[in-house]
């Protein structure tokens, strides 16, 4: 997924992917650009749809790091083990 700064490989891009891949899996519709960037919270739960959002903030100097992911409240609800060793091993 190319974030909105182009297609340069760094940890925040990755991150801004995670971001789409949640949307994705989610809603069950494709990431675009010109979707929102936050899930709407009477179908999804508050930290789920905050996940979403903190991971597609459009300036890359505003997303989290994944060691910031690792600690979110949606990932500490428990997480599948590879999704978090891949996290882990952005760091």
């Amino acid at each position: 997924y190319t974030p909105p700064e182009g297609r340069r490989r760094t940890d925040q891009q990755d991150i801004w992917s995670v971001g789409a891949i949640a949307y994705e899996r989610a809603s069950g519709n494709c990431f675009t650009a010109s979707n929102p960037r936050r899930l709407p919270t009477p179908h999804y739960s508050e930290l789920l749809a905050d996940f979403v959002s903190v991971c597609l903030q459009a300036n890359p100097a505003e997303r989290p790091t994944a060691r910031e992911l690792l600690v979110h409240p949606f990932m500490a609800r428990g997480t599948p083990t590879a999704v978090v060793e891949w996290l882990q091993s952005l760091q």
